[in-house]
């Protein structure tokens, strides 16, 4: 889509810009489409607060679980909520208020009529924009920071340290068993890979017997499942995934008055497991996402209801390990990958898990830091953050993450800080 939007923030004149894309965000980050400057009066706008999309050629906006709220006509945005030309929304109370001045749903120039959507966004619908290191950019447009409302980190849950982070055994009583499933679509080839000379290695360990681990983090609305990122299994009653997703629903959560959205790990089997507890690592920016070290500490252990039998756990690799990969070295990650673009509605049959090869291609360093994030030529797209990334022995060797669609790799060492805390 065009999308030309006429931004005033008190105290400063109005200004005009224009923007092209198939999801369009704005906030304070950088990293959003129409990024707001750096002054006092836009302040009680978030990081990443609203985004601006199409449905059936008519102009949507979704808050992104902002502090502030996002209003409409006074109304504040409770779902995905049509918008026409002409039309303004408030970003909080006394905040920026944005005007649709021109929108073609095309991408050509020109402008719409202005008409508003004929058909509503069914109810429950949430549009996220998800994806790792901004969280943010959608297959064509931006994914990832999207969700995030970059406010202060909210308080981290501790819990005891895990008792184990291999392979467990079916807990005998109190479990939830989940369907014995067959992978799907695995295999395919990635685009924009293969910039580097690959090394791996002849044979590699299969990971079949994994991908029942790893499952859809989302949540139940009004008795529908969204699907948002990945999360996997590390013992029978928790589960990894990506601190800035994990922290982006958690607030989503707590944002509802009525409680009527549950956490929830949803399997491609269709048996959605409770989150009971989230735990973010204490070093995680949401104010940054995108700096390296942000990108380092972006896990989060989240601790399930009740525990999950006759799945495995996925085994850590070493740390030391760890250390002998380099440019070239093709790892592999698991996933759910969402092709949706204006729902995200949990369809099993759309919705589907993925097996994906990734090439590393460098690292960076934080300031003052010792350990490393892992470069790699893989882009990523909506579901796939937090994915986890696997050696050739079938063991995880890091958290998928990103900045805007680059993936990255969250070293195992990262995790294992997580797990035992």
């Amino acid at each position: 889509m065009r999308l030309s939007l006429e931004i005033e923030i008190s105290g400063e004149s109005a200004t005009v810009e224009e923007r092209r894309g198939r999801e369009l965000t704005i906030g304070r980050d950088p990293d959003c489409d129409f990024a707001l400057p750096d002054i006092q009066a836009a302040g009680i706008a978030s990081a990443f607060h609203a985004a601006f999309s199409v449905s059936e050629g008519t102009l949507q906006v979704s808050d992104l679980g902002s502090s502030n709220g996002t209003f409409c006509s006074g109304q504040r945005i409770r779902e995905t909520q049509s918008i026409a030309v002409g039309e303004s929304v408030e970003l909080g109370r006394g905040g920026p208020v944005v005007r649709v001045r021109e929108f073609s749903a095309n991408e050509t120039s020109g402008s719409s009529s202005g008409g508003a959507a004929s058909s509503p966004v069914p109810t429950g619908t949430r549009t996220f924009v998800v994806a790792v290191a901004g969280i943010v950019l959608l297959a064509g447009g931006v994914w990832g920071g999207s969700l995030l409302n970059g406010e202060p980190q909210p308080a981290g849950h501790e819990t005891g340290a895990l008792s184990t982070v291999s392979a467990v055994e079916p807990s005998s009583s109190g479990t939830v068993e989940l369907p014995s499933e067959t992978a799907e679509n695995v295999g395919k080839p990635v685009s924009g890979e293969a910039a580097v000379e690959t090394t791996a290695p002849a044979q590699m360990a299969s990971l079949d017997a994994v991908q029942q681990s790893v499952g859809c983090l989302g949540f139940r609305f009004d008795g529908e499942l969204h699907g948002s990122e990945t999360a996997w299994l590390v013992a029978p009653d928790r589960v990894v995934t990506s601190a800035r997703v994990a922290g982006t629903l958690q607030r989503l959560r707590d944002f509802d008055a009525e409680q009527r959205i549950e956490l929830v790990v949803i399997q491609l089997a269709e048996q959605p497991v409770a989150v009971r507890e989230i735990r973010l690592h204490p070093q995680y920016d949401f104010d940054n996402p995108g700096t390296t070290d942000s990108l380092l500490h972006d896990v989060a252990v989240l601790t399930l209801e009740v525990p999950v039998s006759n799945v495995p756990a996925c085994r850590l690799a070493s740390p030391q390990a760890v250390a002998g990969i380099s440019a070239g070295t093709t790892l592999r990650l698991i996933g759910f990958e969402n092709p949706t673009v204006q729902t995200d509605l949990f369809d099993p049959l759309r919705i589907l898990r993925q097996e994906r090869p990734l090439t590393i291609t460098g690292s960076e360093l934080p300031s003052g830091g010792m350990t490393p994030v892992l470069k790699s030529s893989f882009s990523v797209t909506k579901g796939l953050a937090g994915a986890p990334v696997f050696d050739a022995q079938g063991q995880v060797t890091g958290l998928l993450t990103q900045r805007k669609s680059a993936g990255f790799v969250v070293p195992v060492s990262v995790i294992l800080e997580m797990v035992k805390r």
